[in-house]
């Protein structure tokens, strides 16, 4: 089933006159502070369990 957020729903909007755009952010941007947020939660209620977080860096960011 698609969403809203689906590339292919885009895709077939704009083939039925449609205007629609797709944006997509990516991993870091998007994802890596509520993760960050989420190991320090944890780290405060389970302290006796190491807890990090391992950062992906941004998979679609091609060094200069």
């Amino acid at each position: 089933m698609a969403t809203l957020d689906d590339p292919a729903y885009v895709l077939d909007a704009n083939t039925l006159g449609i205007p629609k755009g797709w944006i997509m952010l990516g991993h870091h941007v998007s994802e890596e502070q509520g993760m960050l947020e989420m190991a320090t939660w944890i780290k405060g209620f389970v302290p006796e369990v190491p807890v990090q977080l391992v950062r992906a860096d941004e998979p679609f960011w091609a060094p200069k």
